[in-house]
């Protein structure tokens, strides 16, 4: 849940709207705002504007997205971010892949998670206990399939 200083900034923001051009910053509070509140409409429009003004993002501003996608159950968008942070050279970090991880798993892509996780060791990167946890319940469940399927 939001605290009562996101609410505000983005009353602010929703009403100054014309008057005010919002940067990489405040797109990025507003659509993590979104996600907390579970306002996927209005998140999908900021992200969509954000698209739109062609504002540089930064790897904290893709961060914010993949969440979004991975509260959403978007997952093929969020690894089409993860895509386009590649593509565009924007580092990536634990938390990048710790959300693509999660939306992949949430998407019950057991294999998926698996390769992602590789992936970010492949990038030397470091994973914490959430992300282990990931990958423990994507082998679990890829093995329980490989059983149920002998």
């Amino acid at each position: 849940s939001c605290s009562e200083e996101e609410r505000r900034f983005y009353k602010i923001l929703q009403d100054a709207r014309g008057a005010v051009h919002p940067d990489a910053v405040s797109y990025t509070t507003m659509i993590a705002i979104c996600r907390k509140e579970g306002f996927y409409e209005k998140g999908l429009r900021f992200i969509a504007e954000l698209e739109e003004s062609h504002i540089r993002k930064d790897t904290v501003t893709y961060n914010a997205i993949l969440a979004f996608d991975s509260k959403s159950h978007l997952w093929e968008r969020a690894l089409s971010v993860l895509q386009e942070m590649k593509t565009k050279i924007v580092r990536t970090d634990s938390v990048t892949y710790h959300t693509a991880i999660q939306a992949a798993n949430w998407a019950g892509k057991w294999e998926l998670t698996l390769k992602l996780f590789d992936k970010m060791e492949e990038d030397g990167l470091e994973e914490n206990v959430k992300t282990v946890d990931l990958w423990l319940e994507a082998a679990r469940r890829l093995a329980n399939e490989d059983i149920s399927r002998s």
